[in-house]
């Protein structure tokens, strides 16, 4: 069975959980066309210069880009080794949300929509589901619609892109969890299952 990574972003967006993947070219997430009204397109880019630099702890807008560096641990279709860039391609209303297409750093899993709130994110995978979760403090938990997260604190993160203050990781297991933060999103992405495939990507450079 393939899957899909559930995103919040980003980047791949952003968290790695598992959802069956039924996604292909010029389809969303849920293997519905994706459906945008251009006549409504809306301006859900954040006012950064009225309320200063862009805090969340996924910050999802027009233009930018997260670029990380892959590693792939024995067989996993959709994802690569080398550097690979997931970006934000364009934002409009979409399946009745304001929302996000976002490009995956894994070539595979082509683009999906995300709605954000905050520090709170949903994607679309046939219905709309939560990938990051508020509060965003260690203990608190969540369900994605196929698994259930759970924050914990890690504090300050360096990654070859910087070092970075107030971190937390979403995660489902030991083996399968993304470190979120602030003003950043997602840093590093980890998933390898029982039989030893998976993925590890850590950001080695954002464009915004």
């Amino acid at each position: 069975m393939k899957w899909i990574l559930v995103l919040a972003m980003l980047g791949c967006s952003s968290s790695s959980f598992p959802i069956e993947e039924s996604s292909d070219s010029g389809q969303d997430a849920g293997g519905e066309a994706a459906v945008v009204d251009s006549a409504v397109a809306l301006d859900t880019q954040p006012a950064l210069d009225a309320a200063g630099p862009d805090e969340r702890i996924d910050p999802i807008a027009n233009g930018y880009s997260w670029t990380y560096d892959v590693q792939i641990f024995g067989t996993y279709p959709g994802c690569s080794a080398g550097t690979h860039t997931g970006k934000v391609l364009r934002s409009g209303m979409y399946q009745g949300r304001n929302a996000f297409e976002v490009q995956s750093f894994c070539p595979g899993f082509g683009a999906s929509w995300y709605a954000v709130e905050g520090d709170v994110v949903d994607l679309y995978y046939k219905a709309w589901l939560r990938v990051v979760d508020a509060p965003v403090k260690a203990g608190h938990s969540w369900s994605n619609g196929a698994a259930t997260v759970t924050w914990r604190d890690e504090g300050k993160v360096t990654t070859a892109a910087g070092t970075f203050e107030d971190c937390f990781r979403a995660e489902v297991s030991a083996s399968s969890f993304t470190v979120f933060c602030r003003g950043v999103g997602p840093v590093r992405w980890y998933v390898k299952d029982a039989a030893g495939n998976g993925y590890e990507a850590k950001l080695v450079a954002k464009g915004f």
